[in-house]
């Protein structure tokens, strides 16, 4: 295997974990930012307190 393969493989290789990293953030990020439904319950069932 020749240095230009070697550096060719490690390219490919950064990108790609890149590209799965942002996936994988994006992903990660709306799963955070989107408040559970049991909130809603709570606050709904202490109003009635």
């Amino acid at each position: 295997m020749t240095t230009e393969q070697k550096l060719r493989g490690r390219t490919r290789l950064a990108w790609a974990t890149g590209a799965l990293g942002f996936i994988v953030g994006v992903i990660y990020h709306a799963i955070i930012s989107t408040p559970p439904v049991w909130i809603d319950q709570v606050a709904t069932a202490c109003q009635g307190m």
